[in-house]
């Protein structure tokens, strides 16, 4: 391989690596205006967990917050669970008090 050769190939991938990082670049931003609301709460967490990080401070407010949504979410959760099984077990056609095989 000559070195004209490998500079040609170098430079193909160049430009084809410049091409992905601009589809990104513009994949990127159509999601983000697409779902702003999404970009919104991933930025304000992003800030939060890197202020909880530097500051002790910020630190003794957000870890009791988040341990509390934790499990406000964890018991939605399970109650949507529960209501579902209910829902599945009420919605069958079969006799369930029926004892006979």
């Amino acid at each position: 391989m000559t070195l004209n050769n490998f500079n040609n190939i170098n430079e193909e991938e160049y430009y084809y690596f410049e091409n992905e990082c601009c589809n990104f670049s513009n994949e990127l931003k159509s999601f983000v205006k697409s779902n702003p609301l999404l970009t919104k709460g991933l930025v304000a967490g992003s800030t939060l967990t890197i202020a909880t990080i530097i500051s002790p401070k910020v630190r003794k407010v957000t870890i009791p917050t988040c341990k509390f949504l934790a499990k406000q979410q964890l018991k939605l959760l399970a109650g949507i669970g529960v209501l579902s099984i209910a829902t599945y077990i009420s919605s069958q056609s079969t006799n369930l008090d029926n004892t006979e095989l």
